[in-house]
C-alpha cells in the first residue's frame, strides 16, 4: 500500500461522479434553498436516489442548453468518505475501519468474494470522470476556502462503456467495512 489516497469528504449529502468534459454543468444546491431538500437544484435530484447507487440527469437550467441534459452517477446512502482505487477500478467508501491501511487490506482480501448488486450502464468519454460532493459545483471548489487543495477526486478510466456495480465488503471480525463501486469495461 502506497501513501494515503486522496479522500473526498461529504458535507452530509450524496457524492456524484460526473464526466469531466461536462462537470461544469453540475449546479449543486442551486440558489433557491427554500422548501424541501429534493427541490434544491441538482443536489435535490441526487438526494432522491434510493440506495447506494443511482443516476440522475443534470445540466438543464444551469450552464447547459435546455435540451442538453447530462447523466451523473450518484453514490447515495450514507455520506461516506470516498476515494478511487485505480488498481481495481473501484470507488471505495469508508464505512468504518481503524485506518486506511486496515480498510484497504480488508478490501483486497474480500474483493474476490464480493456479491455485486444490479449494474448500471455508464459511458466514460475521453477525459475521464470526477467525483465531487453533490452540494457543490466545480466553481465552488475553486473558491478561497479550498484554495490550498482541490477536494474533487479524478477518476481516470479509458473511454468506453462500463458496467458499474456495488457491493458491501466487511472483515470477518466486523472491524472494517466499505461500500465499493466497481467499473467494468463492456466490450460490444
Amino acid at each position: 500500500m502506497g501513501p494515503e489516497p486522496k479522500w473526498l469528504e461529504s458535507t452530509g449529502g450524496p457524492t456524484v461522479i460526473l464526466q469531466t468534459a461536462v462537470a461544469e454543468a453540475w449546479g449543486g444546491t442551486g440558489e433557491d434553498l427554500d422548501g424541501e431538500v429534493e427541490c434544491w437544484g441538482d443536489y435535490g435530484s441526487a438526494c432522491k436516489v434510493d440506495g447506494w447507487l443511482g443516476a440522475v440527469d443534470y445540466g438543464t437550467g444551469s450552464t447547459a442548453a435546455p435540451d442538453e441534459a447530462h447523466r451523473a452517477l450518484v453514490l447515495g446512502g450514507e455520506p461516506l468518505r470516498s476515494t478511487y482505487a485505480p488498481e481495481h477500478r473501484l470507488v471505495v467508501r469508508w464505512h468504518w475501519a481503524n485506518s486506511f491501511e486496515h480498510l484497504f487490506t480488508m478490501v483486497e482480501e474480500r474483493l474476490p468474494r464480493a456479491r455485486w448488486g444490479p449494474p448500471l450502464e455508464w459511458e466514460v468519454p475521453p477525459g475521464g470522470l470526477v467525483m465531487i460532493d453533490a452540494t457543490c459545483t466545480l466553481h465552488d471548489y475553486r473558491q478561497e476556502y479550498w484554495k490550498d487543495q482541490d477536494p474533487a477526486v479524478p477518476i481516470d478510466l479509458p473511454p468506453g462503456d462500463y458496467r458499474v456495480e456495488t457491493a458491501t465488503l466487511a472483515s470477518e471480525d466486523r472491524r472494517a467495512e466499505a461500500i465499493v463501486h466497481r467499473f467494468t469495461q463492456v466490450t460490444r
